[in-house]
């Protein structure tokens, strides 16, 4: 494998705020201890909205050290602390926003594969057709469900792989269909949080919401009445316990305490994606960690800007976080932390630029964090960070080698061999992302679009590590004449010269500001002229574009 960083000691004790969240830690020295050949773990993989590396204080503190100038994360003790006992993965890209990313974890495959690069709405933007994920599609918990073992699967919170004609269809997307053929369980939001029908204008949708059961969560009478499933209901506060990142906490624990095992769970919370907003104070604590001794920072200097207040609802996604820690077995479970893109413009803060973030190319658009926590991973390993290329692509992969399925996709690398700490046989050498309008279903899975496809635009970046081609297809005006605009970065030694040491050496360019073709190909150096030319021919050859 390749070679990990670890932080330094005072870096990672500043990590975890207090005795408190390293409590969620402490089990994890038994699970080291675990069975050469255990039974197929649990899995927790939770998908936090908008939240790029920037956000996280333990990504924070890896590229501090590396010399990137310091930023403003939020207080996430939870998810530091979980860092802490995980090996995370330094170089991970999804797509630039949240439905193509959702559809790379579930199938393992690009947009260009399976129509998915385009956000899905409950109204079809300027009404044109812009289709959801087809259920002819192989899912995650298909794959993980036919497993030697069989696992029980559900998924909670933000769906968004649905659109506005399936859903009339039924509500019952996310089960497959038949029902049951993609997940067992499913109860959450079918696109981004909708303010509740019952409730007044101007109403803030983490408080009042629209929420499909597509089947019942956990023993009990299912909230849409007798043989009514599946339904859509409003979700209002009081009580706190339906506001939505509390909600979607509330039917997680209800899943775990119920689901046999092996299970497989997916968490999709919506925070801290807009509307931005102050966060209650009276939710649920974690049961297996001591009462806070104060208040928090969010309550002790209530937050005013867009960033601040993203930054106090992750800590609130933070703190509910930990209440699904304190329920699962950390011997028997692997746990993974991803998000669906970069933050919000609006959420930025400096040194990152906001128009940088979500919904763009650059790093800050589709740079993530990945944390897996596993009974696999060595001890020396935990801590550190991996810089091996990754894509959301590569969830599918890896949690069907950790079921016991040889289930694969040509676009999707496991990460077993890292996290586990043997010698990857397949490293990935590229990374890539898209994104196109609208969305399209392919003539049959994963096999491309069909003949009379139209797109609008299509959005592509790949990189070698070092190298960083960006390529934006678009049409021009009525003609539709097809247009193609590039930029090109030196990621590691694309910055300024750090005239600190002798002679000078190269620094990374963090923030993608020296575009190497401004000045055309002709001052490319040797290095750079030819990791440009096999970029883009690797995408001439494997991702054509979509705009033609």
């Amino acid at each position: 494998m390749g070679p990990v960083s670890n932080l330094s000691a005072s870096a990672h004790a500043s990590l975890v705020a207090g005795a408190a969240a390293a409590a969620l830690c402490a089990p994890l020295r038994a699970a080291a201890q675990a069975p050469t050949n255990p039974p197929p773990h649990n899995v927790l993989m939770v998908v936090l909205d908008d939240v790029g590396v920037d956000l996280l204080g333990s990504y924070e503190n890896y590229y501090r050290t590396l010399g990137r100038a310091p930023g403003t994360p939020a207080s996430t003790p939870t998810i530091d602390a979980l860092s802490g006992e995980s090996l995370n993965f330094a170089n991970a890209w999804t797509c630039p926003t949240c439905t193509p990313s959702r559809a790379q974890i579930m199938t393992g495959r690009h947009g260009s594969r399976t129509g998915m690069g385009a956000v899905l709405r409950r109204t079809p933007l300027g009404g044109i057709p812009n289709p959801g994920l087809s259920h002819k599609e192989l899912l995650l918990p298909e794959v993980l469900g036919r497993a030697p073992t069989p696992y029980v699967t559900a998924a909670v919170g933000k769906w968004h792989l649905v659109d506005h004609l399936q859903l009339a269809a039924s509500a019952a997307h996310a089960l497959g269909a038949p029902a049951g053929n993609w997940f067992d369980y499913f109860a959450g939001s079918p696109f981004n949080l909708e303010r509740a029908l019952s409730a007044p204008p101007g109403t803030n949708s983490y408080y009042a919401w629209r929420k499909i059961y597509a089947t019942a969560i956990g023993p009990g009478s299912s909230p849409c009445g007798p043989g009514a499933l599946p339904c859509e209901v409003d979700r209002l506060t009081p009580p706190m316990q339906h506001y939505a990142t509390a909600d979607t906490t509330e039917d997680a624990l209800t899943l775990i305490q119920t689901l046999p095992e092996p299970w497989f769970l997916y968490v999709a919370y919506n925070s801290p994606h807009f509307p931005y907003h102050v966060t209650p104070t009276q939710l649920s604590s974690p049961d297996c960690l001591p009462p806070p001794t104060g208040p928090s920072p969010c309550v002790a200097n209530p937050p005013q800007s867009s960033p601040e207040l993203a930054r106090c609802m992750l800590s609130v996604v933070d703190e509910q976080f930990a209440r699904l820690l304190c329920a699962i077995d950390p011997a028997a479970t692997t746990v993974i932390l991803t998000a669906d893109n970069g933050t919000d413009g609006n959420a930025i803060a400096p040194p990152f630029d906001p128009a940088r973030g979500k919904g763009s190319l650059y790093q800050g658009g589709v740079q993530v964090p990945l944390i897996v926590r596993s009974p696999l991973t060595p001890p020396a390993l935990r801590g550190t960070f991996h810089p091996a290329l990754v894509a959301s692509t590569d969830l599918f992969a890896t949690l069907a080698q950790l079921g016991g399925s040889a289930v694969t996709t040509p676009e999707s690398v496991s990460l077993v061999p890292y996290v586990s700490g043997t010698a990857h046989p397949a490293p990935r050498t590229r990374v890539y992302t898209e994104g196109f309008f609208p969305n399209f279903t392919p003539r049959a899975r994963s096999s491309g679009p069909p003949q009379n496809y139209y797109c609008s635009f299509h959005n592509q970046a790949v990189s070698d590590g070092r190298f960083k081609l960006l390529r934006v297809w678009d049409r021009v005006g009525a003609t539709g004449a097809v247009t193609l605009y590039e930029e090109f970065y030196d990621l590691s030694q694309g910055g300024p010269l750090n005239s600190n040491s002798t002679p000078p050496t190269p620094t990374p360019d963090w923030f993608e500001l020296n575009n190497l073709l401004a000045g055309g190909t002709a001052g490319l150096a040797p290095s750079a002229l030819l990791a440009y030319t096999q970029l883009g021919a690797w995408l001439d050859a494997n991702y054509p574009s979509l705009v033609r």
